[in-house]
């Protein structure tokens, strides 16, 4: 019987989810010591780590694109409010090509599963631009109303 690469890939998930999910947490930021924004990168922590096992589960499987959606809209909300740079909030999902190919060691024919984390990447740049617009309104709409110039 012939092992495919999905198959490997499924059977070494723990191990893989969790270096992508240590790829995906945040590093910093930039909270001060309060115990309220502690609790906060906790939560946002377990949403995120729930969230990427969502996505690898995803990757992994021959759902549709639609099914991935509203998980990948989530792990975009809070990456979005995050001060960092597109390419660090998301560049965990590229990360997970690397991860792979160092838990596997070398595998033939990656490609294919390649495609399926660029479909990701993709899928999350149209949502993470989403939300950026969503807040870039919302401080427009705060400035306006602070001035007195609410939106007609």
């Amino acid at each position: 019987m012939v092992v495919t690469l999905y198959k490997l890939i499924s059977d070494n998930r723990e191990r893989i989810l969790l270096l992508w999910q240590a790829a995906a947490l945040p590093r910093d930021l930039g909270l001060q010591g309060s115990a309220a924004a502690k609790r906060s990168v906790v939560s946002t922590d377990v949403l995120l780590k729930d969230k990427t096992a969502y996505l690898f589960d995803w990757l992994v499987s021959e759902e549709e694109t639609a099914s991935v959606l509203p998980h990948l809209r989530e792990m975009c909300k809070i990456k979005a409010v995050m001060t960092q740079s597109p390419s660090e909030a998301l560049g965990f999902i590229l990360d997970l090509k690397g991860i792979i190919r160092l838990v596997l060691g070398k595998t033939e024919d990656m490609g294919e599963f390649d495609k399926r984390i660029d479909q990701l990447m993709l899928l999350a740049l149209d949502e993470y631009s989403g939300c950026r617009e969503q807040i870039m309104q919302i401080k427009i709409d705060e400035v306006l109303r602070m001035a007195g110039r609410q939106k007609q």
